[in-house]
């Protein structure tokens, strides 16, 4: 048998670098498999609003990519989400009526909403090899609507502290695709 030690200053360094790290909170509907299967087409929506040190449009093709390969192939971008919002003039598009306007628009039935209540840039001095510099931190949330529904099929929720060396674009995409990977564990394209 062979026995692993690992020291206080490695554990350390794997926290800092997000390897080991709070689970991502999720909570389905009891039926969710079945009228999550029964969507055509699924929405990104764009996140808004978009902290501002953070490249949203990097991570929203990053979620949309996530998505399609754990879950659902057909998908509408945000970015062409985020035309049609403007094309219709809606100024609430996340409320049942707004969402029912994209739905027709777009032909979907399916709404895929990301949201960053909380991002900032700390910091931090150099710490054994990590270099100072700007460590990210962010909680994160993401649920799955479908057309004409007042809850989630699912909503979950994230918070971790990346280090220096992780990019803000990869550190928060990588923070959605642990939801995803908790709600869809093991999930085959269709």
């Amino acid at each position: 048998m062979v026995r692993v030690r690992v020291s206080f200053a490695a554990m350390l360094l794997l926290l800092m670098a997000g390897v080991l790290s709070a689970q991502p909170v999720v909570n389905t509907v009891a039926d969710f498999v079945t009228k999550a299967e029964s969507l055509r087409q699924v929405i990104i929506m764009p996140i808004d609003p978009c902290p501002g040190a953070l490249p949203c449009d990097l991570v929203e093709q990053q979620i949309a990519t996530d998505f399609r390969a754990m879950w659902h192939p057909r998908t509408i971008q945000a970015s062409v989400v985020r035309q049609a919002i403007f094309d219709l003039g809606l100024s609430s598009p996340l409320d049942v009526a707004g969402r029912a306007k994209l739905a027709e628009r777009l032909s979907a039935d399916g709404f895929l909403i990301p949201t960053v209540p909380h991002y900032q840039l700390r910091h931090e001095n150099a710490v054994a090899v990590f270099p100072e510099g700007d460590a990210p931190e962010a909680r994160v949330e993401l649920a799955l609507f479908t057309l004409g529904a007042e809850g989630p099929l699912f909503r979950g929720t994230m918070q971790r502290t990346g280090s220096t060396i992780s990019s803000p674009y990869s550190f928060v995409g990588g923070l959605f695709k642990d939801i995803l990977r908790a709600v869809f564990p093991k999930r085959k394209r269709r």
